[in-house]
């Protein structure tokens, strides 16, 4: 029998917007209720790298775009299902590092981000703190050829959004430097 499983998307879990003021798990606590009953066991949500990904229809007064984007992912969860197998915790191991940046908006303070990756039998996690953009979870599934990749945002202290080089020419959300925010809690404090 099913004891749990995990899935994985990078999204903003945001279809249901400030106007709603009922309390809600989004699209992932959606799929969630869809299939719980069906398979069994628990379903646990891992957001991906989502800093640069927001839900075709977001910021909803209703739960419309919330049960039409949960249900969708319910039905990829299935189809992921067919030909799922057992996966042995053989090897299992956990690493982690601690990295420290120049905080981007005060320079004389410093971020640290902490990272994990955890790996047994042909699985391999990512666990990376704040809003990583889409493109290094990319690029981190191309590099793990022959390996179930999964990279999981949001873990650990929120750092901020981490946009890739080449976002920075392109400025936005995320990457404009905001010095209106305290510099400790700013959605950019990392170069």
């Amino acid at each position: 029998s099913t004891l749990a499983v995990v899935y994985n998307w990078a999204a903003h879990a945001l279809t249901v917007g400030p106007e709603n003021r009922r309390y809600t798990a989004d699209f992932p606590g959606e799929a969630r209720r869809l299939l719980e009953s069906e398979l069994g066991g628990h379903l646990i949500f891992l957001n991906g790298a989502a800093g640069d990904i927001h839900p075709k229809h977001s910021m909803r007064p209703d739960f419309s775009a919330m049960e039409t984007i949960g249900a969708a992912l319910a039905d990829d969860i299935r189809k992921g299902l067919n030909g799922m197998r057992r996966v042995e915790p053989d090897g299992l191991t956990l690493k982690t590092a601690s990295m420290a940046f120049e905080n981007r908006v005060d320079a004389s303070m410093t971020t640290h981000v902490e990272l994990a990756v955890l790996s047994f039998g042909n699985v391999v996690m990512v666990f990376l703190p704040g809003e990583f953009f889409v493109n290094f979870q990319l690029d981190f599934k191309a590099a793990m050829i022959g390996r179930r990749a999964f990279f999981v945002g949001y873990a650990g202290d929120w750092q901020g959004y981490a946009p890739t080089v080449d976002e920075y020419a392109r400025g936005g959300y995320g990457v404009d430097l905001c010095e209106t925010d305290p510099p400790q809690y700013s959605r950019t404090k990392l170069p």
